[in-house]
């Protein structure tokens, strides 16, 4: 891969002309093989000989997957050397050719039921479905391509959004994870995952966010098998940040905004004098007494804000290594595609009030 991301524009094409060459090529030899041992153990019953083009079109077809795998990484690259305004076109043609593959595949399929109630002709079903097999191939395939090209705009955009809002000197991995790290949440999980990791400096502050899904594993027995089954719920699902204000309490203080169902749950053990802000918050500290120093009348007023700012469910922690948490519970991931995904500028406005939101509520808590 790294020898590839060295390559010229012309490199890279002429490498990707190769490889779907070599693809197609292995696929076609697969074919054969799975078909000469089908023939060969039908006609023949030698299991020897099937066993060995068995062998044959599996490597045959490994060979295929390796130079299919190539290719998406070369088209990554290449996209990457393109304009958005490229890729948008690019792949709303691809869209087109994952479309028409699919109504011909419904077409086939169709023509199958048919041509087996009405005429009985088992040669001409079988016709079509080695139709609909082949430009089921191809709809899988467009589809596939399409999936990558929807990738790389995403990551194209996302990208110029980060340098628009947070400036060039930022650290992305848009398959990166933070750390949760603390108590930052009211209920159990048992493992975390992340995606859009972000680290810079913001206005003098140390700061990290991406998304983050917690989930929470709950195990069972089946009464018919007696096995244990973990299904896995995702408990939280959203922007998560991290800022390093400079502010270490002696303890954890751990604020979360009350839902009808966190109620039942929920136990604070700081009494608020400020009713508005106790009957929205949870606070939960070792020491109250810390809780008390940290939440200000001005605090209390800007995480109110924030928390009005972020249009969702929040839960915060001010941890003793000086940094504090501060996550929202939208229920979907930070720079989410979404539906609109076809329009490079729509998505740039969506993703850039999305991430200047989350820098909104960073300077609302900097007080």
């Amino acid at each position: 891969m790294e020898e590839k991301k060295r390559m010229t524009k012309e490199q890279l094409e002429a490498e990707l002309r190769s490889m779907r060459i070599k693809g197609t090529i292995n696929r076609i030899l697969a074919f054969c093989a799975v078909l000469a041992m089908i023939l060969t153990f039908v006609i023949t019953e030698s299991r020897i000989v099937a066993l060995v083009f068995l062998i044959i079109a599996v490597v045959f077809g490994a060979q295929a997957s390796q130079a299919t795998k190539s290719s998406s990484e070369i088209r990554k690259l290449l996209g990457k050397m393109m304009t958005n305004e490229q890729i948008e076109t690019k792949l709303k043609f691809t869209l087109i050719k994952a479309t028409i593959p699919r109504i011909l595949t419904w077409c086939a399929v169709a023509a199958i039921i048919l041509t087996l109630v009405i005429t009985e002709d088992l040669i001409k079903a079988l016709g079509f479905l080695v139709i609909a097999i082949v430009v089921g191939k191809l709809s899988g395939r467009a589809t596939e391509r399409s999936g990558e090209i929807k990738e790389i705009l995403g990551e194209n955009v996302i990208t110029d959004v980060i340098r628009d809002v947070l400036g060039d000197d930022v650290e992305y991995n848009p398959v990166g994870a933070l750390a949760p790290g603390g108590v930052v949440v009211p209920f159990s999980y048992d493992h975390s995952s992340g995606s859009h990791h972000i680290k810079t400096v913001y206005t003098g502050v140390n700061i990290e966010l991406g998304s983050i899904k917690l989930f929470y594993e709950h195990r069972y027995t089946q009464e018919e098998t007696g096995e244990t089954v973990i299904d896995e719920l995702v408990r939280f699902r959203g922007p998560w940040i991290i800022c390093d204000f400079g502010k270490k309490p002696a303890c954890g203080v751990y604020i979360s905004e009350w839902t009808k169902k966190d109620r039942k749950i929920m136990k604070s053990n700081v009494n608020i004098d400020n009713g508005q802000f106790g009957s929205r918050f949870c606070v939960r500290a070792d020491d109250p007494y810390e809780a008390y120093r940290i939440l200000t009348p001005q605090m209390m007023e800007a995480i109110s804000a924030a928390a009005d700012k972020s249009g969702s469910t929040v839960y915060m922690s001010f941890l003793p290594d000086g940094k504090m948490h501060f996550a929202i519970q939208t229920g979907h991931d930070l720079f989410e595609l979404g539906k609109d995904y076809e329009d490079a500028q729509g998505l740039r406005q969506r993703f850039s009030e999305e991430l200047r939101r989350l820098t909104d509520i960073i300077d609302t808590l900097n007080v």
